[in-house]
C-alpha cells in the first residue's frame, strides 16, 4: 500500500520488478497491444464496440470507488437494441450488472464513431475494496457471452473492513510541484465519495507548501525516468527477503498455478545479483510475485 500510495501522490511514480520476457506464455501476453481508438471488441452479433476502463495494458491499479466503462451499438440502428445486457465479473465473484445506453456523443457518425445514435455507453461503479488488495481478473460479458478477460491491481487501506468497506472522517492532501508542466502545480485532496485522493486544484496559482514527499530510490533499484526498476533482473524465491527455495531457475517448480491462482503470500520476486534470473514463469505468476514484492511488473 504504501508503494500505491506513493505513485498517486508523487505524480504516479512506481516501483518495478525487472523481469526480462522469457516462454511463449509470457511474450504472447506481454506484447498484446491496447485497442485503438475504435480498435473494437469482438461482441455478439451484431453489436460493435470498446471496453475501455479498465484498459488492456499496462494493468492499472484501482482503489476506492471505480467506473469500469465503455460502448456497444448496433451500426444499423439508431440506440442501443433493447435489452442489451453488460456484466463485469471480479474475480470468482459475482458477476454485476452494468448500465447501459449513456450517453455518449462521441460514438455517433458524426463524431467519426461507427454509431448512428449517442446512447451508446454502458459503466459500472463499484467499491473494488470489497474484492481485497492484489491482482485480480476482471471479465467483461455481453448478452452472457464472454468478451475479454483483462487483469488489475486493488489497493485497499487500512480501515476499509466488511460490512461496508467506507472510510469516513479522513483528511489529507499535498501538492505535486511543477506537475503537469514546469511551473503549474496540482494539489491532490482526500474524497471520501470516492474512497480515494482526487485532484483539487491545478494550475500557476497553486502554492508548492505541503508538497508530496519526493522518496529516493531504495538501494537495490535505480532511478529509470519517473519509476523506480529493481537493479537486477528478478529470482523468484519462497521469502520475500530472498532466502528459502528459489523457484524457476532451473525447472518450471513454481508452487501455484500458471493462472497466478494460488499465487499470492507463496512467490516473492527479489532483485538479486548473485541469482539465476526466473524462467518458466508466466506473465500471471510474474505479476503477483511482484505484487507480493510490493512492486508492480515492468
Amino acid at each position: 500500500m504504501r508503494i500505491a500510495m506513493r505513485g498517486l501522490l508523487e505524480g504516479w511514480e512506481k516501483h518495478h520488478c525487472s523481469w526480462f520476457v522469457i516462454g511463449v506464455a509470457v511474450v504472447v501476453i506481454v506484447l498484446a497491444a491496447p485497442p485503438a481508438t475504435w480498435g473494437q471488441q469482438t461482441l455478439p452479433d451484431p453489436l460493435v464496440g470498446t471496453w475501455e476502463v479498465p484498459a488492456a495494458l499496462p494493468v492499472q491499479t484501482f482503489s476506492g470507488v471505480v467506473l469500469f466503462q465503455g460502448w456497444t451499438c448496433d451500426p444499423a440502428v439508431m440506440e442501443v437494441p433493447a435489452g442489451t445486457v453488460v456484466e463485469i465479473q471480479i474475480g470468482v465473484n459475482p458477476r454485476e450488472r452494468a448500465a447501459v445506453g449513456t450517453f455518449r456523443p462521441d460514438t455517433n457518425m458524426s463524431a467519426s464513431g461507427p454509431c448512428l445514435g449517442n446512447n451508446n455507453g454502458w459503466g459500472i461503479t463499484t467499491n473494488v475494496a470489497r474484492f481485497g488488495a492484489g491482482p485480480e481478473t476482471i471479465t467483461l460479458y455481453v448478452n452472457d457471452t464472454l468478451v475479454e478477460q483483462r487483469m488489475i491491481d486493488i489497493v485497499v487501506l487500512s480501515g476499509a473492513a466488511a460490512p461496508n468497506f467506507f472510510l469516513t472522517d479522513l483528511a489529507g492532501q499535498c501538492t505535486i510541484d511543477d506537475f503537469p508542466v514546469a511551473g503549474e502545480n496540482t494539489r491532490v485532496e482526500w474524497a471520501q465519495a470516492a474512497q480515494d485522493f482526487g485532484i483539487a486544484a491545478s494550475g500557476t496559482g497553486v502554492p508548492s507548501g505541503g508538497t508530496c514527499p519526493d522518496e529516493t530510490c531504495p538501494a537495490d533499484m535505480v532511478k529509470v525516468g519517473p519509476v523506480c526498476v529493481d537493479t537486477y533482473e528478478a529470482s523468484v524465491w519462497e521469502n520475500p527477503d530472498g532466502t528459502g527455495m528459489q523457484y524457476g531457475a532451473t525447472v518450471d517448480d513454481y508452487p501455484c498455478a500458471d493462472t497466478g491462482n494460488g499465487c499470492k503470500g507463496m512467490i516473492y520476486a527479489v532483485s538479486r545479483k548473485d541469482a539465476l534470473p526466473a524462467r518458466f514463469v508466466t506473465w500471471f505468476q510474474a505479476q503477483q510475485a511482484c505484487v507480493n514484492a510490493g512492486k508492480r511488473l515492468l
